[in-house]
């Protein structure tokens, strides 16, 4: 197998990419290939000019070409750093395999078959060679060979002639690999965490919504069996004093009884039942604006957590958002 030549003292690259060589288990052998590849950190502007974008309008997070080398992409998000790990032993990976002479590559060729074939076919690294192909299958040696290699390191590692390979680049891949596992869910999970912090908004303001709207109801129900009573009193009150006890009221109550009561002590009933309907409305009209407060402030916790979250996704991920 081939290795290029060291860089020279006046071409060394950026500090930026040595202090990441050095965070990324290269081997002296990885980091010549590295820096013989003209390796450059750029931002989010400059990576979608100089790499490929992803179908679906997603920006890659690095890309390799024997014309212009090694790009990184660099996120302005310290929560993002070992994601450049990732990406640069990936590129890496993908330069060493375009070293390799004819015999080798295909002797490789063969190896990632294998190797791959023994992954579980729902493993997502299967789609994840398909994406990074692009349509082509010319590129599914090199993509298998920098997947497999960062991302993939099972029990007791891969086929050791495989290993063997990779350990000329890479000192500790499994721990590289580590580097990848522990990362994703981060992302994962903030994501996770704002989608669930968003239903249970919708979810809350939902329920309260539904809770003003029956307060409402209740409320012109109030205030129509008050009208009605205010009515009935008048009616009573205008009855002389000597009537008012020929007069009677019968109802029947919601579990079937029938009672009879004289109209005077109906209308003490009904105006307590009254002055109890309105004392429920009062408690449950200040329990919906305490509610509504609480959710109000929330809402801004939640569309900050929101704002976060993409501003994260974006560093990532430049182009994905959660919607």
């Amino acid at each position: 197998m081939t290795a290029s030549r060291w860089f020279t003292s006046d071409t060394l690259p950026a500090q930026g990419v040595i202090e990441l060589a050095d965070r990324s288990f290269l081997t002296k052998e990885g980091r010549v290939i590295l820096y013989d590849a003209r390796t450059r950190l750029v931002g989010r502007e400059e990576i979608g000019d100089v790499c490929p974008i992803f179908e679906g309008g997603a920006n890659a997070l690095g890309c390799f070409s024997l014309l212009h080398g090694i790009y990184i992409y660099e996120p302005g998000d310290t929560r993002l750093a070992d994601m450049m790990v990732t990406t640069l032993t990936h590129e890496m990976l993908h330069a060493a395999y375009a070293l390799l002479a004819a015999d080798d590559l295909a002797a490789v060729n063969g190896m990632l078959v294998a190797e791959i074939a023994r992954v579980p076919a729902d493993d997502a690294i299967h789609d994840r060679i398909t994406l990074a192909m692009r349509g082509s299958e010319a590129a599914r040696g090199t993509e298998t060979f920098a997947l497999l290699g960062t991302e993939v390191h099972p029990d007791g590692g891969l086929a050791p002639e495989l290993e063997a390979v990779y350990a000329r680049y890479i000192s500790d891949r499994a721990a590289l690999v580590g580097v990848y596992e522990a990362f994703e869910p981060v992302i994962q999970g903030i994501v996770d965490e704002t989608q669930r912090a968003i239903d249970q908004l919708a979810a809350d303001e939902s329920a309260n919504a539904d809770g003003r709207a029956r307060w409402e109801v209740d409320r012109a129900t109030h205030e129509a069996e008050r009208q009605r009573y205010a009515i009935d009193a008048d009616r009573y009150n205008a009855l002389p004093e000597a009537e008012r006890g020929n007069w009677s009221v019968s109802w029947t109550t919601p579990d079937g009884l029938i009672l009879t009561q004289p109209l005077g002590a109906s209308l003490a009933t009904r105006l307590a039942q009254l002055e109890a309907f309105r004392a429920d409305l009062d408690a449950r009209a200040a329990a919906l604006t305490e509610a509504e407060a609480e959710l109000s402030a929330r809402r801004s916790h939640v569309e900050a957590q929101l704002a976060d979250t993409n501003a994260l996704l974006e560093a990532a991920y430049p182009g994905q958002t959660l919607d």
